[in-house]
């Protein structure tokens, strides 16, 4: 599962499963993304107390005892921090299998962030952030011919940093609007 649904599930927030990886006190995939919970949840109960540089030492202590053959065993590191994921024959049908499903998975739990609007196509996002940088490149580019008539007959600087800060709120409102108007096209 994602780091964001480990928080979810523990009832934290996504920094403090930030600093449980930091403290080496997750067990995670290979390419460090996913989180294996129940593992993970293992480790946290074991190493519940250490602070800091504290788990690394627990962890330490254990493989030293694992050496000696006492206490639990605990698996070497891969350098990255990470216990190296159990070498499996990719000619079988059994690790195909695993594959597929694994990936069916993760495909239904993307379309449910989806529905529950979690995740956002990518080119929705990019034609919001087109169209907002469109908006603001004219407003931008309309900005000398609507303020210099509001501004030439001022007198006074203070008149004129007034002017000027309210075409800056209509162009926020203006810049926002747009914004608001596009979320809700995509259902937002």
């Amino acid at each position: 599962m994602s780091k964001a649904q480990f928080a979810r599930r523990l009832g934290k927030d996504r920094s403090y499963v930030t600093r449980l990886g930091q403290a080496g006190r997750l067990v995670l995939s290979a390419d460090g993304r996913r989180v294996k919970a129940a593992a993970s949840l293992r480790r946290i109960k074991e190493t519940e107390g250490a602070h800091g540089d504290g788990a690394k030492a627990f962890f330490e202590e254990q493989r030293h005892k694992q050496k000696q053959g006492v206490g639990a065993a605990v698996p070497e590191e891969n350098g990255n921090g990470e216990a190296p994921e159990k070498e499996e024959k990719t000619s079988t049908r059994a690790y195909w299998d695993r594959r597929a499903a694994a990936a069916q998975a993760k495909m239904r739990e993307l379309e449910l962030e989806k529905m529950t609007g979690e995740l956002i196509a990518r080119e929705d996002v990019r034609f919001v952030l087109a169209d907002l940088g469109a908006v603001w490149r004219s407003l931008l580019s309309n900005a000398p011919a609507r303020l210099a008539p509001l501004v030439t007959p001022l007198t006074t600087v203070a008149e004129t940093e007034t002017t000027i800060s309210d075409y800056r709120d209509e162009v926020e409102r203006e810049l926002m609007e747009t914004l608001r108007k596009r979320l809700e096209a995509l259902g937002k």
